[in-house]
C-alpha cells in the first residue's frame, strides 16, 4: 500500500488511527499488570468506512498520499480504490455500507497467542450482532484458520496486481445465525 516503502508505514498506519477516532471505533488490549497497548483494532459501523470522509482524510492520509510516489499515487487511484471498493461491494451483496467492517487488527509480535486479538473481534462481533449487521474483514488467505474458527467464513477472493507481486486476499464475514423452532 505504500509502494514497497516502510517510511509511509508510521504516516499511514497513524492516519488510519486517527481517521477511526473520528468516525469509526477503536479498541486495544493489554496484559495485566501493563499499561503497554498490546494490541489494536479499528473497525467502522454502518455508514462509516475508512478514509470515507473528507474529514477522515484530512488526518494524515492527504499528506501521506501527496508524498507517495506518483506510480504508488496512480496505484491507489487507478487499481487499488476501485478494485478494492469494486469487490468489496460485491461480495457483500450490496450490504457492505450497512455493515460492520473491521479494518485492522495488529498484536505486537511478544503478546500474540494470548487470545488479544481474539477478545478484539469478539468485542466487534458484539457490536455488529447487537445492530443485526454483518461483521466483515479483509485478511490474508493464510490467516482464514485463524478467522474460521471464530465463526467467520469465506465470501470472496481477489488477487491484486501490487507494485512488485499480487496480493492476495480474502474477504471474511460473519452472520448471526437465526435459530428456528
Amino acid at each position: 500500500m505504500c509502494g514497497g516503502d516502510s517510511r509511509f508505514h508510521l504516516p499511514l498506519f497513524s492516519s488510519m488511527i486517527r481517521a477511526t477516532a473520528l468516525e469509526g471505533v477503536l479498541h486495544v488490549a493489554n496484559v495485566r499488570n501493563s499499561d503497554r497497548i498490546c494490541a489494536v483494532s479499528l473497525s467502522f459501523g454502518p455508514g462509516h468506512a475508512l478514509f470515507g470522509s473528507q474529514a477522515q482524510r484530512e488526518l494524515g492520509f492527504n499528506d501521506l498520499y501527496a508524498s507517495l510516489p506518483t506510480n504508488v499515487q496512480k496505484w491507489w487511484i487507478e487499481t487499488y480504490r476501485p478494485t478494492i471498493s469494486k469487490w468489496l461491494e460485491g461480495v457483500f451483496d450490496g450490504k457492505r455500507s450497512t455493515s460492520w467492517f473491521v479494518s485492522l487488527v495488529a498484536t505486537d509480535p511478544p503478546y500474540q497467542r494470548r487470545g488479544l486479538a481474539t477478545t478484539l473481534i469478539q468485542t466487534i462481533w458484539k457490536l455488529a450482532s447487537n445492530d443485526d449487521t454483518i461483521l466483515g474483514l479483509v485478511a490474508e488467505p493464510e490467516l482464514t484458520t485463524v478467522y474460521k474458527p471464530m465463526g467467520f467464513k469465506i465470501v470472496g477472493s481477489i488477487d491484486l496486481p501490487g507494485r512488485k507481486d499480487i496480493l492476495s486476499a480474502v474477504c471474511m464475514t460473519k452472520e448471526r445465525v437465526a435459530c428456528s423452532v
